[in-house]
């Protein structure tokens, strides 16, 4: 997600091009917008330095996050001391963010995979690697905040914990009609994959 200062500068560089001669630009245009050369009209200028000022909060926030986050250098092992705390692996469902080596910002996502009736899922089975392998190829990702909470209190099957594959996935349980089991507003789609529709209000 870009902040809105570089959005907006985006805009009022490319609103009268008419034509962009790719890829030969990219480089002009990105230092154009980083490096704020850009003309921004006076109706916009309030609007851009709000956005500048919020993007500095956000900056400084994480900063301060990646200050406090758990990051060692290659050469020295002192930082991984259990008596001081335990790093868990960072796709490791149920484990709160700030015990995980942190590489990447971002909101929390899940891998999911779509099950559906006749696919005879057992939560408790234990699954084989060519089963396992079979049902990751069709793993999703999803980042959509209501899913992802909902799915990761279900938790992982205790079959799926002692596959390689599965361990770190989550299943969806859809039903004869494609609709998650838990969510009716969840359904896989065919063509267009998973859809988040909007529930009705009553």
């Amino acid at each position: 997600m870009y902040r809105e200062d570089i959005l907006l500068r985006t805009w009022c560089l490319l609103q009268n091009k008419q034509n962009l001669i790719l890829p030969d630009e990219i480089d002009v245009l990105v230092q154009a917008v980083y490096d704020e050369q850009v003309d921004v009209p006076k109706f916009l200028q309030e609007r851009l330095n709000k956005a500048l000022m919020d993007g500095d909060g956000v900056a400084i926030a994480n900063t301060g996050q990646a200050h406090q986050a758990i990051i060692g250098l290659p050469d020295d092992a002192s930082w991984n001391d259990p008596a001081r705390f335990v790093l868990y692996d960072e796709d490791q469902p149920g484990v709160h963010r700030t015990l995980t080596a942190q590489t990447r910002l971002g909101e929390d996502s899940a891998v999911v995979i779509p099950l559906r009736p006749d696919d005879g899922f057992d939560p408790a089975a234990i699954t084989s690697f060519a089963q396992g392998k079979q049902r990751y190829l069709q793993a999703l990702g999803v980042s959509r905040m209501g899913l992802v909470k909902k799915i990761k209190t279900l938790g992982v099957p205790e079959g799926w914990k002692k596959s390689s594959l599965l361990r770190n996935c989550f299943p969806l349980v859809l039903d004869a009609r494609g609709r998650w089991i838990e969510d009716e507003s969840v359904r896989l789609d065919d063509d267009l994959g998973l859809v988040y529709e909007a529930k009705e209000t009553r």
